[in-house]
């Protein structure tokens, strides 16, 4: 019972710095440093590092998500796409990829920026204005992160996951072929959404 307890003190004071560091690697050496026991060091590589991974990502995969649809509704809006496959990443060195008509246009439109993309999808009347308010919201509370002593909260988490779902419903219309019936139908639950309108165009 005393060994378990010195293991878990020596584990958490292992922990404490972890709130200033910003990386994985860095808490791992961190961690490596305090947890001197070769058990606890064991334990954490095998069970709390990859939890604390997962815990990580799963921060950032819902704005991902919101990044990717958004660029495939411009490219499939201007016509990038060949076929029904929506292509969103290619080779570095591709002068040509089957699917796509236009490769250079393709890497103009993944290099453009969140808003001029949120833009273009607002004047095209592609998705509802109040639908993509919430995505240009995150993206300047994403950009925050790279601010000393900003951390991203279970709120923060939350609204990522809300904005990448509403988002999703026009993803699937736009890119997926959805009829016209879905498009109404999708138009008209974003109208009950509580977000006020918006203009940053």
């Amino acid at each position: 019972m005393r060994e378990h307890t010195v293991h878990s003190r020596l584990y958490c004071r292992a922990l404490l710095p972890s709130f200033m560091v910003s990386t994985v690697t860095q808490l791992s050496a961190n961690a490596k440093m305090n947890l001197r026991h070769e058990d606890c060091w064991q334990v954490f590589t095998s069970i709390i590092k990859p939890q604390i991974e997962q815990l990580l990502s799963s921060y950032f995969i819902d704005w991902q998500l919101i990044e990717e649809h958004v660029t495939a509704m411009v490219m499939k809006h201007k016509g990038l796409f060949a076929t029904r496959q929506i292509i969103t990443r290619i080779d570095d060195t591709a002068n040509a990829v089957d699917g796509l008509t236009d490769v250079k246009e393709f890497r103009k439109i993944k290099r453009l920026g969140f808003r001029p993309k949120i833009c273009y999808l607002l004047k095209n009347e592609l998705v509802a204005d109040n639908v993509l308010e919430l995505p240009y919201t995150l993206s300047k509370r994403r950009n925050k992160i790279h601010e000393y002593a900003e951390v991203l909260t279970d709120d923060d988490r939350a609204l990522f996951n809300l904005g990448f779902r509403l988002l999703h419903a026009f993803y699937t219309a736009r890119c997926l072929d959805a009829g016209s019936h879905q498009i109404s139908k999708i138009n008209s639950c974003s109208g009950s959404i509580s977000l006020s309108r918006f203009d940053i165009c």
